[in-house]
């Protein structure tokens, strides 16, 4: 069967300045498969309409900011936009109804254009790594629920074309997973928020709730919360084994802390081949710390054979996403001609962006430089 939307759209904006209050109501109606049932209805019932509204919500903001891919210059970045937005806002079923064949789904958000605007400030003038690490959750959540509705759709196809009971089966068992997975999305958003306003109790006990579902963000953060014995009693071999859940399933993340746990050997053996093993998974996936942290144990030769080409090169990828460290280093690299030609304007560039973010050493040396230039 296919999927009917009925739209019915009541929108209210009211301006004060820059601040813009909305509020949107859409219904939604979920003609149901043969497989499902009322539980598994409505909780597509309940994320398609979530997307619609957030759609919605986007337009708005997207004509009250600059929007680019990157959040160059005055901007903000486009993916940041769309993962703090849907974590700000707040929806409300407003009806419902389960007829045994179809889903019916009312539900209205409110969101406000300035907490959004708000929360991109502080996210990107915060350069802390525990910001910087939130944010990137909030990203990988919303990627994660598009990566669900897409096999959704896609095993939906298949139980079309699955010609013997065991395909039958396994396409059943798959899309329960994935059904499993698009149901945490509350739960999860609840432990986000206690998490950013520093409950990390309340938080830990929604990401567990979310993370034996299979939410892989929810492992990777309560992985984080045990590390860092927030909310909970530290504990590393817990903390391990929700990284090792999330890494499994491709979490950058969570593959990064485990690359560096077993780097540093806090709570485990020291390993440097699986550390090494780890950080290139999380490095590749474009995680900015991984991919510094590969860049100095190329340029020292830290469970790797040094190689200074390859220390410029993680240098370099960690920089292009405004990792101040790796701006410095890779300063440092043209600088002295490691890895790469020695460029003195290639170092100076390099050094400026990472003491526009407030590094210190980077800072001390464009002062130097400065300082040369008026003798």
């Amino acid at each position: 069967m296919l999927v009917r939307i009925i739209f019915t759209i009541i929108l209210f904006a009211c301006f004060n300045n820059s601040l813009l209050a909305e509020g949107h109501t859409r219904e939604y109606t979920y003609n149901a498969l043969d497989v499902d049932n009322r539980t598994t209805s409505r909780i597509i019932a309940v994320d398609q309409v979530r997307t619609l509204l957030l759609q919605k919500i986007g337009s708005h903001i997207q004509q009250t900011i600059k929007i680019t891919e990157d959040g160059s210059a005055d901007s903000y970045a486009r993916k940041d936009v769309e993962a703090v937005t849907a974590n700000l806002i707040k929806i409300n079923i407003v009806e419902e109804k389960w007829d045994e064949s179809s889903y019916y789904i009312k539900a209205e958000i409110e969101a406000d254009t300035q907490h959004v605007l708000d929360a991109l400030e502080v996210y990107k003038n915060d350069h802390s790594e525990k910001s910087r690490q939130l944010l990137k959750a909030l990203k990988l959540n919303e990627r994660e629920l598009q990566k669900s509705r897409e096999n959704i759709a896609r095993l939906k196809r298949g139980f079309r074309f699955s010609k013997t009971g065991s395909q039958n089966t396994k396409v059943l068992t798959e899309y329960k997973t994935e059904i499993n997975k698009l149901s945490t999305e509350e739960i999860f958003s609840e432990g986000f928020k206690h998490h950013q306003q520093g409950e990390y109790g309340e938080a830990a006990k929604k990401y567990h709730k979310a993370a034996i579902k299979g939410n892989v963000v929810a492992q990777q953060l309560l992985g984080s919360l045990y590390m860092n014995g927030l909310g909970v009693e530290q504990d590393i071999t817990k903390a391990i084994y929700w990284f090792q859940k999330a890494a499994d399933q491709d979490e950058a993340i969570a593959q990064y802390y485990l690359g560096i746990l077993y780097l540093k050997g806090d709570g485990v053996e020291p390993d440097t081949s699986k550390a090494v093993h780890w950080l290139h998974k999380s490095a590749e996936q474009g995680d900015s710390l991984a991919q510094y942290q590969l860049g100095y144990m190329y340029l020292n030769g830290k469970g790797v054979e040094k190689k200074y080409f390859m220390a410029t090169h993680w240098f370099r990828k960690a920089a292009e996403q405004r990792e101040a460290i790796a701006q410095y280093y890779l300063g440092m690299m043209y600088a002295h001609g490691e890895g790469v030609a020695k460029n003195d304007v290639e170092s100076i560039y390099w050094y400026r962006k990472a003491a526009d973010q407030g590094f210190n050493e980077a800072i001390k040396i464009i002062k130097n430089i400065s300082k040369d230039d008026k003798k």
